[in-house]
């Protein structure tokens, strides 16, 4: 009872904490100043966060919730068997396939690494390790759990992974329910409050497969980037109370040991939002791990994050109120901080721009100049946009200026931008309204870009991705002429000719059946795709629903896609893997086959994730890991069940 207690009052604040998003405070803020300015006091904060907190204010005075960090538990380590020293099982041909990234020497984290030798998975609370022994042979090494001690009352998970030469790096959230009956403290309280959020990044030495580090932060995590031993973990910290008894600073922890910043390690940037604190925290791990952090007051949250070799970039955009037309706008603030040759970070400037941001994709950095594209608005309203920012230097600091823009023929009447791909001096744009034009945009004049050529077909990509020789993948949607998406598309361009952009050959097209559909996580998250350029393949998993004489079914099978410009359809299903006859292999206790057979077979079976080491392929999903052979078309070599 005390559990669905705490969690219907959780889902009550989330409500609220919703409406506010939707509802924004009337004053946005007015055009960002270039200056960064540090705080005082923390009655200083109170005062500059106020005007802006109070759409979000309950009426005891808190703002939907309650900061709880309190000490977490070591994590429990399951060791499986005794963990062999890593001994490298590379070869002069064979190759090593990596995460799907953005950027070339940024390294972003996920479900599933390898570093040739072994196999690292984080699903819930667990990371498992698997050793690679050779000719498609594994067993598993380690498996850990991270727990807080209040089980009852807490949920921990862990969200993505990384991988240095000695550490594995696994970043992770909690969320804690405490009751605080009888508490005068909290006497204004709900008696069920939902504890705030912290971030966990837990660090594991390789060759022992020990613990060595714990860094916690308060608040959660947005996302996070590796640039060579070099860990940044972007989060966010609500501001909870203005009350004087109450201390709104973010909290650090490392291993059990508190570390509370003080009031003048905040800066913030005067004319723009202060509604919550944006963290940044700086792991540095090419030795023992160090930790450091930067702690910016501004906005709510940032919808989107762009890292590069030079810097990092937060972008967010929020509505305005026209008091004149009762119509609201979209702008957007686009804050960046820039890597220093000790790896540490400095202010870089402020921007601003007009529409939303979808995701990194339509973001890029250009040494001194940032590259964006934007959409705005809906039906005969939508407007697309690219900017061209130029970093300069003001009397107060840096600034982002904007260079150029592109606020016309992008986009026929009525189209939104789908997905954006910035190579270099070009970028293609993909817009959408009932059929798809591929915009090739020079960007080699930083002042004056040129939308050179626009190439219609039906349907849109979701994802662009570059190929060999000048070629470009889209991976989305078929659709007919009135719009409705009919199935999953995936189309090879040639753009070598930025004036006549030209779809080769055939696309993919893997269509609905008739009261079925698909679905990919590759069609909203790059690092679900596996680059396989040497083999001349991708692939991904993808989900199919449908109906058969036993009735609903769905299945999320892999599926490898060879690509040959050379065929009439250069991209075609090579091969598909199921783990579904798995099941039968697992420890089914005490499951009862008619009533929970098929919710095991949906769930268990389904396939995450796929990498390959030394010519050996291997599907990953919840059930375990198969190996197969690259050189002897996929043959199966080995299976490993999850203990």
């Amino acid at each position: 009872m005390k559990k669905w207690l705490a969690v219907m009052s959780l889902l009550f604040l989330g409500g609220l904490a919703a409406c506010a998003d939707d509802n924004p405070p009337g004053d946005t803020g007015v055009e960002p100043a270039s200056g960064l300015s540090q705080l005082e006091s923390v009655d200083a904060l109170r005062t500059l966060v106020e005007p802006y907190l109070n759409e979000y204010r309950s009426t005891d005075g808190w703002f939907f919730g309650t900061r709880a960090f309190t000490t977490m538990a070591t994590p429990e380590v399951d060791m499986a068997m005794d963990a062999p020293e890593a001994e490298s099982t590379s070869t002069e041909t064979g190759s090593t396939s990596e995460t799907n990234v953005q950027i070339e020497g940024v390294d972003e984290g996920d479900i599933i690494k390898t570093d040739g030798d072994r196999i690292y998975r984080v699903q819930g609370n667990t990371l498992t390790v698997i050793e690679l022994l050779g000719n498609g042979a594994m067993e598993t090494v380690l498996s850990l759990s991270m727990d807080s001690e209040n089980d009852d009352a807490a949920y921990t998970y862990y969200q993505e992974l990384y991988l240095t030469d000695q550490y594995i790096v696994a970043t992770g959230q909690r969320q804690m329910m405490y009751s605080f009956i009888g508490d005068a403290m909290y006497r204004s309280l709900p008696v069920f409050e939902w504890g705030s959020p912290f971030s966990t990044v837990t660090i594991i030495d390789k060759a022992t497969l020990e613990i060595v580090d714990v860094f916690d932060i308060s608040g959660s995590i947005n996302t996070s980037r590796m640039i060579d031993d070099q860990l940044y973990v972007m989060s966010y910290h609500s501001i909870y109370s203005l009350e004087d008894d109450f201390n709104p600073l973010p909290v650090f922890k490392e291993n059990g040991e508190e570390i509370t910043p003080d009031a003048e390690d905040v800066s913030y940037i005067p004319g723009t939002p202060l509604e919550s604190f944006t963290i940044i925290t700086h792991i540095d791990l090419s030795g023992d791990p160090a930790m450091d952090h930067e702690i910016l007051l501004g906005a709510m949250s940032w919808g989107q994050v762009y890292v590069d070799l030079d810097g990092i970039y937060f972008a967010s955009s929020r509505y305005e109120l026209n008091e004149s037309t009762n119509e609201y706008s979209v702008y957007g603030e686009l804050i960046s901080y820039t890597f220093n040759a000790d790896d540490s970070l400095s202010f870089g400037g402020v921007g601003k721009y007009q529409g939303h941001i979808q995701n990194q994709f339509w973001m890029d950095g250009d040494g001194d100049f940032f590259r964006l594209v934007t959409s705005e608005g809906w039906g005969e309203s939508a407007i697309n946009r690219l900017y061209i920012f130029e970093r300069t230097v003001g009397e107060d600091g840096p600034v982002l200026t904007q260079a150029a823009l592109i606020d016309e023929g992008l986009g026929k009447p009525g189209e939104t931008i789908r997905s954006a791909r910035f190579n270099g001096d070009l970028v293609t744009v993909v817009t959408f309204e009932l059929t798809d034009p591929l915009y090739t945009i020079d960007l080699s004049d930083p002042y004056a870009p040129v939308i050179r050529a626009g190439l219609e077909i039906t349907g849109f990509s979701t994802y662009q991705h570059p190929w060999k020789n000048d070629t470009l993948i889209g991976i989305g949607y078929e659709a007919d002429d009135t719009g409705r998406t009919t199935g999953i598309k995936l189309t090879l361009f040639d753009i070598s000719d930025l004036d006549n952009p030209v779809e080769i050959g055939e696309p993919l097209v893997l269509l609905n059946q008739e009261n079925s559909w698909q679905y990919s996580e590759a069609l909203h998250n790059h690092k679900a795709i596996l680059i396989g350029e040497a083999y001349d393949f991708i692939g991904f998993a993808m989900g199919r629903s449908g109906y058969t004489d036993a009735g609903y079914y769905y299945a999320q099978d892999y599926l490898i896609f060879d690509i040959d410009p050379t065929r009439d359809v250069p991209i075609q299903i090579d091969q598909e893997f199921s783990h579904r006859a798995l099941i039968d292999q697992m420890d089914r206790g005490d499951i009862d086959e008619k009533e929970d057979y098929g919710w095991i077979e949906q769930n268990s079976s389904m396939i995450e994730r796929a990498i390959y080491a030394d010519d050996i392929l291997y599907i990953i999903s919840n059930l375990g890991v198969t190996s197969h052979d690259l050189t002897d078309d996929y043959a199966d070599l080995d299976t490993l069940i999850y203990e």
